[in-house]
């Protein structure tokens, strides 16, 4: 109510002066100003306006974040989706033509009285109002409007630290004995992106969008997770999490917290990281550092930040594989793909219009069945190697597809968080390691947040460091993975509330 006070004042100090100054020929410069501000104000309004008309919520630190992480393109995408349809553009036009059309009248009829008249109340009316105005300003400095601001320069102060502090984090790793550790083989961590399970034909979608998926659940060297949720729902958080030791189930500091690739790279292993994401955006993300710190980076998305539309689809990323000659005894390979990232007609090759191209949920479909072929490929090309160990697969988040919402937490649905997850293991790996594989199965239906990923990773590749949590990780067989236990949106919402 003070901000709502503090701008009806605003608006009435400015009218109340532009009048003013019009009628008795004041200042035009300032009365610029006051044109400025009023336009200023109208513009802010309707764009906070327009978010809770479309999205149901009040912006948030979050979401601006992640539109700090993205770039032109996917901005454009993000409005396309989200805010250019008829509802939110009609209410917009309708309330800036109420208002200007208001503005308009009042300044006409004002003019047209040739108002000259200066009454001696008038400067002690505006100052009192001024003065009362910004005495509220003071008092609501942190409110809907500024907090999201403050949120966005925290979470970038933050990435810079995360940045700053890898030589710290090297030096951490170098009084390990980590270097002693590692099962030997090829592993391949894939990332998807904004994959619902909702949408997977092996979690019992009514469409058959994954057929090889499909065709190995009956395998004895697959494991199909059934109950895995991300622990946010935007995928710089959740990677962030999940691909380092910190996690939403302990008091690290994320500065302090090593990643999957340091942690590999300690014990010997190899490291590639393998993209059709921008490796660079407005601002250097910790997956940006995390990627980077790979021996070998291969990122066939060249737009630097300007365009996702990437000029490759998925499949291109099999080619860079290819590539990898002589793959040394122990090797890591993180595959990030572009996956369903709105818009999701863009990210599959027209044969893949499978379901039709005229619904937003057939699009969605398209681009999942486009994901179980890339899968397939990406497979085909592991087993082929001498000495393949094990593919793990899962999503950052999800899309809400089904609510025709996307993933922004400001308008969270329990949805975005329903997760895909599976492992596919060799033959080599299931006879050495047949006691993981046992608590992996018997694990698969215990819930399981994905920022648990890097603790259930280091069982998998058999490294054995201090920056480990064993309550994490899944391989165990004293795993509990309680529901109730269990967080997203990093520790603001509960699963106990799940599915309520």
């Amino acid at each position: 109510m003070a901000i709502l006070l503090n701008c009806i004042l605003f608006f009435l100090a400015s009218l109340k002066s532009l009048i003013q100054r019009r009628s008795v020929g004041g200042s035009k410069i300032c009365a610029f100003f006051i044109w400025f501000f009023l336009i200023f104000s109208t513009l802010l309004t309707v764009f906070y306006g327009e978010y809770f008309i479309v999205s149901d919520s009040i912006l948030s630190a979050t979401t601006l974040l992640a539109i700090a992480q993205t770039n032109l393109s996917e901005g454009l995408s993000y409005l396309k989706d989200n805010f250019l349809h008829p509802r939110s553009i009609l209410l917009s036009l309708a309330f800036i033509c109420v208002l200007f059309s208001f503005l308009l009248y009042v300044y006409k009829s004002h003019t047209q009285a040739k108002l000259t008249t200066y009454s001696k109340s008038n400067p002690l009316l505006l100052s009192l109002i001024i003065v009362l105005s910004l005495f509220l300003l003071y008092k609501t400095s942190s409110n809907y409007i500024t907090e999201p601001f403050y949120g966005l320069k925290n979470g970038l102060d933050s990435y810079v630290q995360f940045k700053e502090q890898s030589a710290k984090r090297a030096a951490l790793l170098g009084d390990e004995k980590c270097q002693d550790s590692g099962f030997p083989g090829l592993y391949i961590l894939v990332l998807g992106e904004s994959q619902s399970k909702r949408h997977m034909g092996a979690y019992g979608y009514k469409r058959n969008t994954t057929p090889w998926l499909s065709s190995l659940k009956d395998s004895n060297n697959l494991v199909l997770f059934e109950q895995v949720f991300s622990n946010h729902t935007h995928t710089v958080p959740t990677l962030t999490y999940a691909l380092t030791a910190k996690s939403q189930y302990d008091n690290s500091v994320l500065e302090n917290s090593p990643s999957i690739l340091d942690v590999a790279k300690c014990a010997g292993f190899s490291t590639y990281w393998v993209s059709n994401q921008l490796k660079y955006g407005a601002w250097d993300t910790p997956i940006t550092v995390i990627s980077s710190s790979a021996d070998e980076q291969f990122f066939i998305n060249q737009n630097l930040g300007y365009s996702t539309n990437s000029t490759f689809f998925d499949e291109n990323l099999v080619d860079e594989l290819y590539k990898i000659k002589n793959i040394p005894r122990k090797t890591l390979v993180v595959v990030h793909l572009m996956g369903s990232h709105s818009a999701y007609a863009d990210r599959y090759p027209k044969p893949f219009s499978l379901w039709g191209n005229s619904k937003k949920i057939d699009t969605y479909d398209n681009s999942i069945s486009y994901t179980d072929f890339v899968l397939k490929n990406i497979y085909d090309w592991a087993a082929k190697q001498p000495n393949f160990m094990a593919m793990i697969y899962l999503s950052d988040h999800a899309d809400a597809v089904d609510k025709n919402l996307s993933h922004d937490s400001s308008q969270f649905d329990w949805s975005m968080t329903e997760i895909p997850m599976f492992i596919k293991f060799s033959n080599s790996y299931v006879k050495e390691h047949a006691r993981l594989l046992h608590a992996l199965k018997q694990n698969r239906s215990k819930p399981f947040t994905n920022d648990m990923l890097y603790d259930s990773m280091l069982s998998i590749l058999g490294i054995k460091s201090l920056f480990y949590n064993q309550a994490n990780d899944i391989t165990r067989p004293q795993y509990h993975g309680d529901l109730k236990k269990l967080y997203t949106l990093h520790g603001v919402r509960s699963f106990q509330d799940y599915g309520k």
